[in-house]
């Protein structure tokens, strides 16, 4: 089984649109891929890492805080061109102004222990790369995702 190629459809401030991002648990680096992470882990790496600095990576990007939460607003205005799907209609609502959840305190801790890993430049240096922490567990019968940022939709491929 081959890591999940990421590609985020609408602007979140973060990562850019419709660009394969890179994270260490997607197929830009299958070297760090573990077949046993679930699609929940994916979603809350994708979480966790929402609020970081995207310190060169390939598709990140570094906006403010206010942007983001005004992006994240506006992507509920999405619409999918494939199924005709509108988010405001399938995802949950916003809360505004919530305290920071169980779900979310778990979301970045495991984005602190699954990394980004970056490009080498011509001289031979990373330009962000920090280590890959394998041994994590997450409980995946727990449907809870974080609300903070659902309004940030992404495609697997």
């Amino acid at each position: 089984m081959k890591p999940p190629s990421i590609i985020l459809l609408t602007a979140n401030g973060r990562f850019e649109v419709g660009k394969k991002i890179c994270l260490s648990i997607s197929g830009h680096h299958p070297e760090t891929w573990q077949p046993s992470w679930s699609i929940r882990t994916a979603l809350l790496a994708i979480i966790g890492f929402m609020p970081t600095k995207g310190e060169g990576a390939i598709g990140s990007l570094d906006y403010t805080p206010e942007e983001r939460r005004a992006l994240a607003k506006k992507s509920q205005d999405f619409c999918c061109e494939g199924c005709g799907s509108a988010m405001k209609d399938v995802l949950l609502p916003l809360k505004s102004g919530s305290g920071s959840s169980q779900a979310d305190q778990e979301a970045k801790e495991l984005a602190r222990q699954i990394s980004f890993k970056a490009e080498v430049n011509s001289s031979g240096k990373t330009i962000a790369e920090s280590d890959l922490n394998q041994c994590f567990s997450l409980n995946d019968s727990q449907d809870d995702l974080p609300t903070t940022f659902q309004g940030a939709t992404a495609s697997t491929s």
